[in-house]
């Protein structure tokens, strides 16, 4: 896709917080860890090996990041970006939508939302000096902590029981990185925890004063935790509650959302008219949603390559990084271009297609196996009759 011109009009500049070419494809071109884990959770969090230090950089090596960007997006590469719409998570007059991608619990295992955000004026927790670290906490906290905050989190809760439990527990990134940490026992069970890159370094992502400044809101249900200054200002994780509902997508959507919409009436976000929402990472431009479902799906597995085109063709990325035979990953990729909304109607819609054809196969599979039993039971009763006769 790139032409040896683009790299020598891109190799020499830097950006305004003097950041080159090298720091955006680090996490593509470093040794990578020998631990498995290690090397999953890289190539999950950096999908295109990019991780952009400082949101100067998406101007400034362009000429690199959009053909990348709309590739990744499946954007034309010879047409420009269309104008990005403002922030919509739900259609007006509505703050809730109920979807049960799976209400039986038997294809969907888990479901997961995130969401990433950076505010206005502040450059990226990596070129925060430790004041501006402090300042980021504090707005951000301040509001993850309030009773609005509460009410958007457990809107059937009686004010006393707002007053009384609020909306959860923050706590430092020094207190999730000890050893031992009930806060990271807390986000592990929950399925909320993510990357931390606490490894030899990880400076280059997280800048020199990491875990200084940072920190992790977590709910009191614990089925959300919104992080404070780890990669982007930031980052929210949802998951679903429970196998049974694994697959009530509305749900997290929902409720990631009326956060959202409680943080927006305090905060500006960056935002550009082309990109949308800006990130660390180009994969969360625009509406900035990743959804992440888990799905047992066997009779599709049977044909992976197949599995993986269907996905593609469906806006979708298939990842099989699992030891269960019957299980897979899917994921969204369109970001850009889209609001929420869309973004969350679009994967609904392609995750359901998907479902309903392993539906289809297997309703195939046990009619082609009642079919036999009926063929055996009829040539039995056929040889049944014939010896009653004799």
């Amino acid at each position: 896709m790139y032409h040896r011109n683009i790299f020598d009009t891109v190799k020499l500049r830097v950006t305004k917080l003097d950041h080159n070419l090298y720091d955006l494809i680090w996490p593509n071109v470093k040794k990578l860890p020998s631990e498995p884990s290690l090397r999953l959770a890289l190539e999950e969090d950096f999908p295109l090996g990019i991780m952009v230090p400082d949101l100067y950089a998406y101007k400034v090596f362009e000429e690199f990041l959009n053909p990348i960007i709309k590739e990744y997006n499946y954007i034309d590469v010879n047409h420009d970006f269309s104008l990005r719409k403002g922030v919509q998570f739900f259609q007006e007059g509505i703050d809730e939508i109920d979807l049960h991608l799976d209400p039986l619990g038997t294809l969907v295992v888990t479901g997961k939302l995130e969401c990433s955000r950076n505010i206005k004026d502040f450059d990226l927790p990596k070129s925060l000096a430790l004041s501006e670290l402090e300042i980021v906490e504090r707005i951000i906290t301040n509001i993850l902590l309030n009773a609005k905050t509460a009410r958007a989190l457990y809107p059937n809760a009686s004010e006393d029981e707002i007053r009384e439990n609020g909306s959860g527990d923050y706590y430092t990134m020094n207190e999730v990185l000890e050893q031992p940490s009930e806060a990271k026992v807390i986000l592990a069970s929950s399925g909320l925890l993510i990357p931390l890159w606490n490894i030899p370094e990880s400076d280059r992502l997280h800048g020199s004063h990491w875990p200084y400044g940072r920190g992790v809101f977590v709910n009191n249900s614990h089925n959300l935790a919104i992080y404070v200054n780890v990669l982007d200002h930031i980052r929210i994780i949802t998951c679903t509650d429970a196998q049974s509902s694994a697959g009530n997508v509305g749900l997290i959507y929902t409720r990631l959302s009326r956060v959202m919409q409680v943080i927006q009436e305090n905060l500006d976000f960056v935002f550009d008219e082309k990109l949308g929402c800006l990130s660390s990472r180009p994969t969360f431009l625009g509406c900035g949603l990743h959804f992440s479902l888990t799905l047992k799906c066997p009779n599709l597995l049977k044909e992976p390559d197949k599995l993986r085109s269907l996905c593609t063709a469906r806006g979708l990325t298939y990842n099989k990084h699992t030891n269960a035979a019957e299980v897979f990953k899917i994921s969204n990729r369109v970001t850009v271009g889209v609001t929420e909304l869309q973004c969350f109607e679009d994967f609904t819609t392609a995750v359901s297609n998907i479902l309903q054809l392993e539906k289809d196969m297997t309703m195939s599979n046990s009619l082609h196996i009642a079919a036999l039993f009926l063929s055996i039971f009829k040539k039995r009763k056929s040889a049944s009759y014939e010896i009653n006769k004799l």
